[in-house]
Protein backbone atom coordinates (compact mmCIF):
# COMPACT_ATOMS: atom_id res chain seq x y z
CA UNK A 1 0.00 0.00 0.00
CA UNK A 2 2.87 2.38 0.75
CA UNK A 3 4.43 1.68 -2.65
CA UNK A 4 1.12 2.33 -4.40
CA UNK A 5 0.68 5.55 -2.46
CA UNK A 6 4.22 6.67 -3.32
CA UNK A 7 3.62 5.91 -6.99
CA UNK A 8 0.41 7.96 -6.98
CA UNK A 9 2.19 10.89 -5.34
CA UNK A 10 4.98 10.82 -7.92
CA UNK A 11 2.43 10.74 -10.73
CA UNK A 12 0.64 13.77 -9.27
CA UNK A 13 3.97 15.60 -8.95
CA UNK A 14 4.70 14.82 -12.61
CA UNK A 15 1.29 16.18 -13.64
CA UNK A 16 1.83 19.39 -11.65
CA UNK A 17 5.25 19.84 -13.30
CA UNK A 18 3.66 19.57 -16.74
CA UNK A 19 0.95 22.05 -15.73
CA UNK A 20 3.69 24.45 -14.56
CA UNK A 21 5.50 24.18 -17.91
CA UNK A 22 2.31 24.81 -19.88
CA UNK A 23 1.43 27.84 -17.76
CA UNK A 24 4.94 29.28 -18.20
CA UNK A 25 4.74 28.70 -21.97
CA UNK A 26 1.36 30.46 -22.23
CA UNK A 27 2.64 33.38 -20.16
CA UNK A 28 5.85 33.70 -22.20
CA UNK A 29 3.90 33.72 -25.47
CA UNK A 30 1.40 36.22 -24.05
CA UNK A 31 -1.58 33.97 -24.80
CA UNK A 32 -4.94 33.77 -23.07
CA UNK A 33 -5.68 30.80 -20.80
CA UNK A 34 -9.43 30.55 -20.85
CA UNK A 35 -11.77 29.17 -23.52
CA UNK A 36 -15.50 29.14 -24.24
CA UNK A 37 -15.95 25.85 -22.38
CA UNK A 38 -13.47 24.55 -19.81
CA UNK A 39 -15.41 21.53 -18.53
CA UNK A 40 -13.30 18.36 -18.58
CA UNK A 41 -16.41 16.35 -19.42
CA UNK A 42 -16.46 18.01 -22.88
CA UNK A 43 -12.73 17.69 -23.50
CA UNK A 44 -13.22 15.00 -26.16
CA UNK A 45 -15.51 17.25 -28.20
CA UNK A 46 -13.34 18.63 -31.01
CA UNK A 47 -15.92 21.29 -31.94
CA UNK A 48 -15.45 23.19 -28.68
CA UNK A 49 -12.70 25.69 -27.95
CA UNK A 50 -11.39 24.61 -24.56
CA UNK A 51 -8.83 27.40 -24.32
CA UNK A 52 -5.08 27.36 -24.77
CA UNK A 53 -4.38 25.70 -21.42
CA UNK A 54 -6.55 22.61 -21.88
CA UNK A 55 -5.70 22.30 -25.58
CA UNK A 56 -1.96 22.36 -24.80
CA UNK A 57 -2.59 19.87 -22.01
CA UNK A 58 -4.22 17.49 -24.50
CA UNK A 59 -1.37 17.98 -26.96
CA UNK A 60 1.27 17.28 -24.28
CA UNK A 61 -0.61 14.20 -23.08
CA UNK A 62 -0.26 12.59 -26.52
CA UNK A 63 3.47 12.14 -25.84
CA UNK A 64 3.31 11.67 -22.07
CA UNK A 65 1.88 8.36 -20.84
CA UNK A 66 1.58 9.45 -17.20
CA UNK A 67 -0.25 12.67 -18.09
CA UNK A 68 -2.46 10.89 -20.61
CA UNK A 69 -3.49 8.29 -18.02
CA UNK A 70 -4.23 10.98 -15.45
CA UNK A 71 -6.17 13.10 -17.95
CA UNK A 72 -8.31 10.10 -18.98
CA UNK A 73 -9.14 9.32 -15.34
CA UNK A 74 -9.93 12.98 -14.59
CA UNK A 75 -12.19 13.09 -17.66
CA UNK A 76 -14.17 10.07 -16.44
CA UNK A 77 -14.54 11.52 -12.93
CA UNK A 78 -15.72 14.82 -14.39
CA UNK A 79 -18.36 13.07 -16.54
CA UNK A 80 -19.59 11.10 -13.53
CA UNK A 81 -19.84 14.21 -11.41
CA UNK A 82 -21.79 16.03 -14.14
CA UNK A 83 -24.26 13.13 -14.31
CA UNK A 84 -24.74 13.32 -10.55
CA UNK A 85 -25.33 17.06 -10.75
CA UNK A 86 -27.89 16.73 -13.54
CA UNK A 87 -29.74 13.95 -11.69
CA UNK A 88 -29.66 16.01 -8.46
CA UNK A 89 -28.30 13.02 -6.57
CA UNK A 90 -26.95 13.47 -3.07
CA UNK A 91 -23.34 13.11 -2.09
CA UNK A 92 -21.91 14.28 -5.40
CA UNK A 93 -18.79 15.51 -3.53
CA UNK A 94 -16.05 17.83 -4.75
CA UNK A 95 -13.83 17.14 -7.72
CA UNK A 96 -10.11 17.91 -7.51
CA UNK A 97 -8.40 17.43 -10.86
CA UNK A 98 -5.39 19.81 -10.57
CA UNK A 99 -6.42 21.00 -14.04
CA UNK A 100 -9.05 23.61 -13.18
CA UNK A 101 -8.82 27.40 -13.34
CA UNK A 102 -8.49 27.39 -9.54
CA UNK A 103 -5.26 25.39 -9.76
CA UNK A 104 -4.00 27.56 -12.63
CA UNK A 105 -4.62 30.73 -10.61
CA UNK A 106 -2.81 29.30 -7.57
CA UNK A 107 0.19 28.33 -9.71
CA UNK A 108 0.30 31.80 -11.30
CA UNK A 109 0.26 33.33 -7.82
CA UNK A 110 3.07 30.98 -6.73
CA UNK A 111 5.14 32.02 -9.78
CA UNK A 112 4.46 35.68 -8.95
CA UNK A 113 5.67 35.23 -5.35
CA UNK A 114 8.84 33.48 -6.58
CA UNK A 115 9.59 36.20 -9.15
CA UNK A 116 9.15 38.94 -6.55
CA UNK A 117 11.49 37.16 -4.16
CA UNK A 118 14.16 36.97 -6.88
CA UNK A 119 13.72 40.68 -7.68
CA UNK A 120 13.86 41.56 -3.97
CA UNK A 121 17.05 39.52 -3.49
CA UNK A 122 18.69 41.15 -6.51
CA UNK A 123 17.63 44.60 -5.39
CA UNK A 124 18.70 44.23 -1.76
CA UNK A 125 19.42 47.66 -0.26
CA UNK A 126 20.57 49.14 -3.57
CA UNK A 127 19.26 52.40 -4.92
CA UNK A 128 16.86 52.10 -7.84
CA UNK A 129 14.48 54.00 -10.07
CA UNK A 130 10.83 53.33 -10.82
CA UNK A 131 8.60 53.63 -13.86
CA UNK A 132 4.88 54.06 -13.26
CA UNK A 133 2.03 54.29 -15.73
CA UNK A 134 -1.66 53.49 -15.47
CA UNK A 135 -4.37 52.69 -18.00
CA UNK A 136 -8.01 51.72 -17.94
CA UNK A 137 -8.81 48.13 -18.87
CA UNK A 138 -11.89 46.77 -20.64
CA UNK A 139 -13.67 46.46 -17.29
CA UNK A 140 -13.28 50.22 -16.67
CA UNK A 141 -10.73 49.62 -13.90
CA UNK A 142 -7.65 51.84 -13.79
CA UNK A 143 -4.55 49.69 -13.25
CA UNK A 144 -1.00 50.92 -12.68
CA UNK A 145 2.12 49.03 -13.73
CA UNK A 146 5.12 49.47 -11.41
CA UNK A 147 8.53 48.71 -12.91
CA UNK A 148 11.85 48.73 -11.06
CA UNK A 149 15.16 49.57 -12.70
CA UNK A 150 18.40 48.75 -10.91
CA UNK A 151 21.94 47.46 -11.42
CA UNK A 152 22.82 43.85 -10.53
CA UNK A 153 26.15 42.19 -11.35
CA UNK A 154 27.12 45.19 -13.49
CA UNK A 155 23.98 44.75 -15.61
CA UNK A 156 20.95 47.01 -15.79
CA UNK A 157 17.80 45.12 -14.80
CA UNK A 158 14.33 46.37 -15.63
CA UNK A 159 11.57 44.32 -14.00
CA UNK A 160 7.79 44.57 -13.84
CA UNK A 161 7.17 44.26 -10.10
CA UNK A 162 3.45 44.75 -9.68
CA UNK A 163 0.18 45.69 -11.36
CA UNK A 164 -2.24 47.32 -8.91
CA UNK A 165 -5.70 48.82 -9.15
CA UNK A 166 -5.82 52.60 -8.81
CA UNK A 167 -8.65 54.05 -6.73
CA UNK A 168 -7.14 57.50 -6.16
CA UNK A 169 -5.25 59.01 -9.11
CA UNK A 170 -4.09 62.12 -7.26
CA UNK A 171 -0.39 62.51 -6.61
CA UNK A 172 -0.76 61.63 -2.93
CA UNK A 173 -3.01 58.67 -3.75
CA UNK A 174 -0.46 57.24 -6.20
CA UNK A 175 2.32 57.78 -3.67
CA UNK A 176 0.41 55.97 -0.92
CA UNK A 177 -0.51 53.12 -3.28
CA UNK A 178 3.09 52.46 -4.34
CA UNK A 179 4.41 53.00 -0.82
CA UNK A 180 1.99 50.32 0.39
CA UNK A 181 3.27 47.86 -2.24
CA UNK A 182 6.90 48.55 -1.34
CA UNK A 183 6.24 48.33 2.40
CA UNK A 184 4.53 44.96 1.95
CA UNK A 185 7.61 43.54 0.22
CA UNK A 186 10.25 45.24 2.35
CA UNK A 187 11.50 47.70 -0.29
CA UNK A 188 12.77 51.01 1.05
CA UNK A 189 11.04 53.97 -0.56
CA UNK A 190 13.93 56.28 0.34
CA UNK A 191 16.19 54.31 -2.02
CA UNK A 192 14.36 55.67 -5.05
CA UNK A 193 16.82 57.91 -6.90
CA UNK A 194 14.77 58.40 -10.05
CA UNK A 195 11.22 58.14 -11.33
CA UNK A 196 9.67 58.19 -14.77
CA UNK A 197 6.03 58.63 -15.76
CA UNK A 198 3.79 60.50 -18.15
CA UNK A 199 3.53 64.28 -18.03
CA UNK A 200 0.18 64.41 -16.21
CA UNK A 201 -0.08 66.97 -13.41
CA UNK A 202 -0.80 64.31 -10.80
CA UNK A 203 2.56 62.66 -11.58
CA UNK A 204 4.97 65.52 -12.30
CA UNK A 205 3.38 68.24 -10.17
CA UNK A 206 6.06 70.17 -8.35
CA UNK A 207 4.07 70.64 -5.12
CA UNK A 208 1.36 67.96 -4.91
CA UNK A 209 2.33 65.51 -7.63
CA UNK A 210 3.72 62.02 -7.23
CA UNK A 211 7.15 63.45 -8.01
CA UNK A 212 6.93 65.88 -5.05
CA UNK A 213 6.01 63.11 -2.60
CA UNK A 214 8.99 61.01 -3.73
CA UNK A 215 11.29 63.96 -3.12
CA UNK A 216 10.09 64.16 0.48
CA UNK A 217 11.66 60.69 0.93
CA UNK A 218 14.76 61.46 -1.12
CA UNK A 219 15.38 65.08 -2.07
CA UNK A 220 18.02 64.04 -4.61
CA UNK A 221 15.57 61.90 -6.58
CA UNK A 222 15.44 62.82 -10.29
CA UNK A 223 12.21 62.94 -12.27
CA UNK A 224 12.28 62.02 -15.97
CA UNK A 225 9.39 62.69 -18.26
CA UNK A 226 8.69 59.56 -20.31
CA UNK A 227 10.16 60.04 -23.80
CA UNK A 228 7.34 58.05 -25.43
CA UNK A 229 4.77 60.49 -24.03
CA UNK A 230 6.92 63.45 -25.07
CA UNK A 231 7.12 62.07 -28.63
CA UNK A 232 3.35 61.62 -28.70
CA UNK A 233 2.82 65.24 -27.64
CA UNK A 234 5.34 66.44 -30.23
CA UNK A 235 3.57 64.54 -33.00
CA UNK A 236 0.26 66.09 -31.91
CA UNK A 237 1.84 69.56 -32.02
CA UNK A 238 3.40 68.90 -35.43
CA UNK A 239 0.04 67.81 -36.83
CA UNK A 240 -1.18 71.32 -36.12
CA UNK A 241 1.10 72.50 -38.93
CA UNK A 242 -0.67 72.40 -42.33
CA UNK A 243 2.42 71.21 -44.23
CA UNK A 244 3.13 68.42 -41.73
CA UNK A 245 -0.54 67.41 -41.72
CA UNK A 246 -0.49 67.16 -45.52
CA UNK A 247 2.69 65.04 -45.39
CA UNK A 248 1.27 62.53 -42.90
CA UNK A 249 -1.99 62.42 -44.83
CA UNK A 250 -0.12 61.65 -48.06
CA UNK A 251 1.91 58.88 -46.37
CA UNK A 252 -1.28 57.35 -44.99
CA UNK A 253 -3.00 57.39 -48.39
CA UNK A 254 0.08 55.87 -50.05
CA UNK A 255 0.18 53.04 -47.49
CA UNK A 256 -3.51 52.36 -48.05
CA UNK A 257 -3.10 52.52 -51.84
CA UNK A 258 -0.38 49.84 -51.93
CA UNK A 259 -1.75 47.57 -49.19
CA UNK A 260 -5.20 47.31 -50.77
CA UNK A 261 -3.85 45.43 -53.81
CA UNK A 262 -1.37 42.56 -53.91
CA UNK A 263 -0.45 43.56 -57.49
CA UNK A 264 0.53 47.06 -56.46
CA UNK A 265 2.35 45.64 -53.44
CA UNK A 266 4.35 43.29 -55.68
CA UNK A 267 5.36 46.22 -57.89
CA UNK A 268 6.45 48.08 -54.76
CA UNK A 269 8.54 45.12 -53.56
CA UNK A 270 10.17 44.64 -56.98
CA UNK A 271 11.06 48.33 -57.11
CA UNK A 272 12.64 48.11 -53.65
CA UNK A 273 14.70 45.09 -54.68
CA UNK A 274 15.99 46.91 -57.77
CA UNK A 275 16.95 49.93 -55.68
CA UNK A 276 18.49 47.76 -52.95
CA UNK A 277 16.23 49.14 -50.22
CA UNK A 278 13.50 47.81 -47.97
CA UNK A 279 13.25 44.79 -45.69
CA UNK A 280 15.35 42.46 -47.81
CA UNK A 281 18.36 44.74 -47.54
CA UNK A 282 17.93 45.02 -43.78
CA UNK A 283 17.76 41.23 -43.43
CA UNK A 284 20.92 40.73 -45.48
CA UNK A 285 22.70 43.39 -43.46
CA UNK A 286 21.77 41.74 -40.17
CA UNK A 287 23.10 38.37 -41.42
CA UNK A 288 26.42 39.95 -42.28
Amino acid sequence: MMNIRKKQVMERVHVIKQVFEIIKFIGKQNLSYRGTNEGLYDLEDLNINHGNFLELLKFTAENDTVLKKYLTEALQRSKKRRENVESNSKGRGSLITLLSKTTVNKIIEAILVTMRKIIKNELGDRQFSIQVDSTQDIGANDQAAICLRYVFNSKVKERLFSVVEVTDSLGKGMYELIAKVFSKHGILFKNIIGSSSDGAANMQGEYNGFRAHIMTENKNSVYIWCYAHILNLRVCDICGNVAALSLFGLLNRLATFFSDSYKRMNVWKETQEKLGTGQKKNCEGSRK
